[in-house]
């Protein structure tokens, strides 16, 4: 019936060296969930679409964002000039930092 307490430890130290290996996993799984944002933008065929989206740096030196698609039709402005047209021809609004592009 009952496995001999050698066993038990057996089982045990398996439990372990599981949970161990797997642990950097999720902590990283986990932390990048909760530094991960995913947007959806889905304009009607044939249709322009400009958004933005408010990037907060919630610590006190410069940080890398970086931002990704897999549509080759879009593209991300890099430009304080482009942005100020787009947001006008959009209309909305909101102010420009010169030095946000960089």
């Amino acid at each position: 019936g009952e496995p001999a307490e050698e066993e038990k430890q057996i089982l045990v130290d398996a439990a372990r060296q599981m949970r161990e290996t797997h642990k950097a996993g999720k902590i990283r799984a986990f932390l990048e969930s909760c530094i991960t944002t995913r947007e959806v933008v889905r304009p009607s065929f044939g249709e322009a679409c400009f958004f933005h989206y408010n990037l907060r740096n919630p610590y006190s030196e410069d940080r890398v964002v970086l931002i990704s698609f897999d549509d080759p039709e879009l593209s991300v402005v890099t430009d304080a000039a482009e942005w100020r047209a787009l947001n006008a021809a959009f209309g909305l609004g909101g102010r420009v930092e010169e030095d946000m592009f960089g």
